[in-house]
């Protein structure tokens, strides 16, 4: 109680804050902690605080730090007394690829990089009379929602979504959109991440003009189509799809309708289970794994088909397989919504050694996870989903992850 009335008491003179829930993904694995962010510094202008998602390459800043520290040390040494000035320049020098919030003793600066590969949103958060009472920056609005909610804030809020290229100040008189440097102009083709909406977006969130539930729901339409066009159908009353949660499970909605068939919510999450992709060494994944999901109800005699974002690692498919046939199942079939991952990531996306891939040096087999079959969305069903070509697929590929190619 005493610590509950600390937090209490330091609100009350709290004016802005910085925090992020994301490890280093630059440096190495010896560098996870000390290149998380946010990294605080000093500079002319007073002290100040970085925090990005994505990942920014030694090719735009020079130095053998991680890329945070790469980023502090260019703020910190810029020698304009202008924080936009600051700001304007890091976005003309640094192509991609990221979101980025600098905290200052003033208010609090955004920025995206030209490509847009992350997204960035800002909001006005009001309270019931429609008094605007607080100011929040975050890659989802969801999760801008869900604090200020917590925070017993929340009565409504207005959501501007950062264009690629664009920067915002945020200080004491609200949200200002700063005009785009034309040093910047013409902005080049967009490459937003596609695993963004694949795998770690929430299913109520938008990535600009995408609608992360209607996405995944159509990617999970068009792999049944791409089944029955290959001939492949299934027994209405021996067959369930079984969306594998959470990413997944929208897309194993979308499987069942559209090869009209039972969709089944048989496998549940653990209470404290966290993502295993994320996790920051292939031993703590493999932990994550084995606790994290569990089959509710008997599948016996049944045939499975079990829908999921991806396979990266093949850590976790392999489990779930291995799960789905312990509770009974007859057969299961493993369709996955996005492509098979072949090739690592520049920009972000903690896939650093492509050893670790399950797709990228052997043939990404239905024997290999102990399927009976195993199907992929193809990229071209990838682009139509998306909705346009403005997306970064190079982890699909064998073409090297720049924004140039």
């Amino acid at each position: 109680m005493q610590e509950e009335a600390e937090v209490k008491d330091y609100q009350r003179f709290l004016t802005g804050a910085l925090g992020h829930v994301r490890y280093a993904t630059d440096g190495g694995k010896e560098r996870v902690l000390r290149d998380a962010h946010p990294v605080m510094s000093g500079s002319c202008r007073g002290a100040f605080a970085v925090a990005f998602n994505g990942h920014i390459g030694e090719d735009s800043l020079s130095g053998n730090t991680g890329d945070v520290h790469r980023v502090v040390r260019y703020i910190a040494d810029h020698p304009a007394p202008d924080w936009g000035a600051v700001v304007r320049d890091l976005l003309v020098a640094v192509p991609s690829a990221y979101s980025l919030v600098v905290l200052t003793s003033s208010g609090l600066w955004c920025a995206r990089d030209r490509f847009g590969y992350k997204p960035l949103i800002a909001a006005t958060i009001y309270n019931k009379v429609g008094v605007a009472v607080a100011f929040a920056v975050a890659s989802e609005r969801a999760a801008i929602r869900v604090a200020a909610e917590e925070a017993g804030l929340f009565s409504g809020m207005e959501t501007h979504a950062l264009t690629p290229g664009a920067s915002l100040w945020i200080g004491n008189g609200g949200i200002t959109e700063m005009r785009q440097d034309k040093r910047l102009m013409p902005l080049p083709l967009e490459r937003r991440c596609s695993l963004e909406v694949i795998y770690f977006m929430r299913p109520d969130s938008r990535f600009d003009a995408v609608n992360i539930e209607d996405f995944r729901h159509q990617c999970g339409v068009m792999l049944a189509q791409e089944d029955a066009r290959a001939g492949i159908d299934f027994d209405f009353h021996r067959t369930l799809v079984v969306g594998c949660p959470k990413s997944g499970l929208v897309a194993g909605g979308g499987y069942a309708a559209g090869a009209s068939l039972v969709h089944s919510q048989a496998l549940k999450v653990s209470d404290k289970a966290v993502r295993s992709f994320i996790q920051p060494t292939q031993e703590a994944r493999q932990q994550t794994v084995r606790k994290k999901l569990y089959v509710a109800g008997s599948l016996k005699g049944k045939d499975v088909i079990l829908v999921d974002d991806s396979i990266v690692r093949g850590n976790s498919i392999v489990h779930t397989v291995r799960m789905l046939r312990d509770a009974g199942a007859r057969k299961v079939h493993v369709r996955i919504a996005s492509p098979p991952v072949v090739n690592v990531c520049r920009w972000g996306v903690d896939i650093p050694d492509i050893e670790e891939l399950f797709a990228a040096k052997e043939p990404p087999t239905a024997e290999r996870i102990g399927a009976d079959s195993l199907r992929y969305l193809s990229r071209e069903q990838l682009t139509r989903a998306t909705g346009s070509r403005g997306w970064c697929q190079a982890c699909f590929t064998s073409a090297d992850a720049d924004p140039s190619h």
